[in-house]
């Protein structure tokens, strides 16, 4: 019942919330659920890549897989400006 959280200083820690708990509490027009275990900052967002399965590439080149179910959901997050 626990939730990773990794800041830009490449340091992470856990709290205590589930992710769907954590999810909730932040701000939408900045963070977004991409997937069961990720939620991601779009101002960490280097880029979306298409395939199979699609991903998100984050500004330190860490890669992670976006649920069919979300993607289109995401794009459109995307494009909305905060």
């Amino acid at each position: 019942n626990s939730t990773w959280v990794y800041v830009e200083n490449e340091k992470a820690f856990s709290i205590n919330r589930l992710i769907r708990v954590a999810e909730e509490l932040l701000p939408k027009s900045i963070f977004f659920r991409i997937h069961n275990s990720y939620i991601i900052n779009r101002n960490y967002v280097s880029r979306f890549q298409q395939g199979r399965p699609a991903t998100i590439i984050m500004t330190d080149g860490t890669e992670l897989p976006i649920s069919k179910s979300k993607k289109q959901a995401f794009l459109e997050w995307m494009n909305t400006s905060t």
